[in-house]
């Protein structure tokens, strides 16, 4: 049965008596509410009223109290007494003030509309509470929930915070749910614990979010979430799953702070696109991690990151920077399969090969090549050959032209070129030597190693870093033709391009080369024409016993490749 205005006034009438006296604005705003929804937004001027109900308990009739609830230091808190605690569809003025006020019983303000700043700053919610399609409509408000404490669930499906929200030192103690919610201003939830689960699933937050060192129980949920601005979660404890869904950082200029986070059980950030940068510095994931499908626009830092029960990456895709791994620690093998990682490099100079990081610098390169390095070791670790090899690849191919020099350190070289001309008329062969030897040789801060630089692109183009079949095997047989035609220079006209082919052919069978049999001998004799001593022994010129020679290396130099090709594919030991 529901109470009267009447009744209502009969049963509160001490309280509102002391209230009349001593808090007038209280008094009024109490009898505006006790005569129902329609009279209240009828009657009520949204820009100069103010609706108070601080520092007041509100009992539903009939319901147990807590001993659990702290009322306070102040003896002048009344207690009002009535049947529901009803806000619902109520429409409340510029400055609403909630602060201070107890709410025994289940409490209403579903689809209630705050016009202004509204207050539930050290509030108290002893059982169920719900603002479910509320909106707090004005932007320059500021909606104050500070230090509240919710012993009950706390329903905010659908609600629209148009200006500040502030959550700071919140305890939600019961199930959560902030689903499909519209922060249009900056929101805080610093220092909140959430003592359940906690579903802030389609949220949208359009400014400034802020989770730090937030407590998160048990799970929390944040799927197909979307932030627009910072967002910081940034030494957050989250003892339950943590699930980011499909959640977009539309954060176009500003960060995703993900560090310091300790994470106790599973987190899930699967399909998630980060389009700005991110940072898990120094988190520690005692449960599996999982990035599967995630995308990376920008950078992405795990650096001194802890992963326990090891980390899913599996079809990720880094778009334009090479994330950051560096001091990563792996309890567990990582998952890579189908991760993707844009290539960093760039054409220089118009070569397929010579290509290098855009902007190249000497601390870029050593931090490029470092992040491949990591990726390496954590690809070794989960057994990935392949992506292994591409990213040894990777941390070569990163260095040119930052660490590695095709002739020294391009900055010196002119100054180099100017001591050898100055230098050239008094010691010529010596100044020539000691120009090399500092063009090979490293100088301590980091370069120029002219070696790698040519080593690192001969292995790049005649095997692809030791990956390709291909390559090896076209270079082989290539130079088999092009020294047939050369020993061509020394045969005798008799000689056919046949004969001369499998002259090198066998040349480049290394081991036939070197171990002359008598039909081998008898094909050198007929093809060169001379003998030795009368002897069936080839008598072949120095020039060309040394050029026959240089095959026989180069050769197996091809075949050592096309084998590793092998090796390296197969992972044979």
């Amino acid at each position: 049965m529901t109470l009267s205005y009447e009744e209502l006034v009969e049963l509160n009438r001490d309280a509102l008596e002391w209230l009349e006296r001593e808090r007038p604005i209280v008094h009024r705003t109490l009898l505006r509410w006790f005569r129902g929804q329609d009279y209240w937004n009828k009657n009520i001027d949204t820009d100069k009223y103010e609706a108070d109900f601080s520092f007041i308990v509100i009992i539903e009739r009939y319901r147990e109290r807590y001993d659990n609830i702290n009322i306070g230091k102040h003896n002048n808190i009344k207690e009002i007494i009535v049947d529901r605690i009803d806000f619902s569809n109520i429409i409340f003025p510029k400055r609403t003030n909630f602060h201070h006020t107890i709410f025994y019983g289940e409490v209403d303000f579903h689809n209630a509309t705050f016009s202004g700043n509204a207050d539930f700053s050290r509030a108290t919610f002893s059982n169920e509470v719900i603002f479910l399609g509320a909106t707090f409509s004005d932007k320059s408000g500021k909606i104050d929930f500070r230090a509240t404490i919710f012993y009950d669930n706390a329903a905010f499906t659908g609600a629209i915070f148009s200006g500040d929200a502030d959550f700071y030192g919140v305890t939600f103690s019961g199930i959560t749910d902030f689903q499909d919610v519209t922060f249009n201003g900056d929101v805080k939830f610093e220092k909140a614990v959430f003592n359940k689960k906690v579903f802030f699933n389609g949220s949208d937050f359009l400014e400034i979010a802020n989770f730090k060192n937030s407590h998160f129980k048990r799970e929390s949920y944040f799927i197909e979430v979307s932030f627009y601005k910072n967002i910081s979660f940034s030494k957050c404890i989250f003892d339950g799953i943590s699930n980011f869904t499909y959640s977009n950082f539309n954060i176009l200029n500003g960060i995703a702070n993900f560090s310091n986070i300790l994470f106790n059980s599973t987190s899930t950030y699967r399909r998630a696109k980060f389009l700005n940068s991110v940072d898990f510095e120094l988190s520690e994931f005692k449960g599996r991690a999982t990035f599967s499908e995630a995308e990376f626009y920008k950078e992405a830092r795990f650096s001194v990151c802890i992963f326990n029960k090891g980390v899913a990456l599996n079809g990720t895709y880094f778009h334009s920077n090479i994330p950051n791994l560096v001091e990563v620690d792996f309890h567990a093998a990582p998952m890579l399969d189908e991760v993707q990682i844009e290539d960093p490099l760039r054409k220089r100079g118009g070569s397929l090969s010579f290509r290098s990081l855009p902007n190249v610098t000497p601390q870029k390169a050593l931090d490029v090549s470092r992040r491949f390095r990591a990726l390496g070791k954590m690809a070794h670790e989960a057994r990935d050959w392949l992506n292994e090899m591409e990213f040894f690849a990777q941390e070569i191919r990163t260095r040119r032209f930052g660490m590695d020099f095709p002739l020294g350190e391009w900055r010196s070289l002119r100054k180099g070129l100017a001591w050898m001309v100055r230098q050239w008329r008094l010691q010529p062969l010596r100044t020539a030597t000691l120009w090399l030897a500092r063009r090979i040789n490293a100088s301590p801060h980091c370069g120029p190693r002219v070696g790698l630089f040519w080593f690192g692109w001969i292995y790049e183009t005649l095997s692809r870093f030791g990956r390709s079949f291909v390559r090896p095997c076209a270079g082989w047989v290539v130079s088999m033709f092009a020294f047939a035609m050369f020993y061509w220079l020394w045969a005798q006209k008799t000689a056919s391009f046949g004969d001369l082919l499998a002259v090198s052919f066998r040349q480049g069978l290394v081991i036939s080369g070197l171990v002359r049999s008598g039909y081998y001998q008898h094909l050198l004799t007929e093809v060169f024409g001379s003998v030795k001593n009368n002897h069936d022994i080839p008598d072949l010129p120095h020039c060309l016993f040394f050029w026959m020679n240089v095959q026989t290396v180069l050769s197996a130099f091809f075949l050592f490749l096309f084998f590793l090709a092998v090796r390296n594919h197969f992972r044979i030991r």
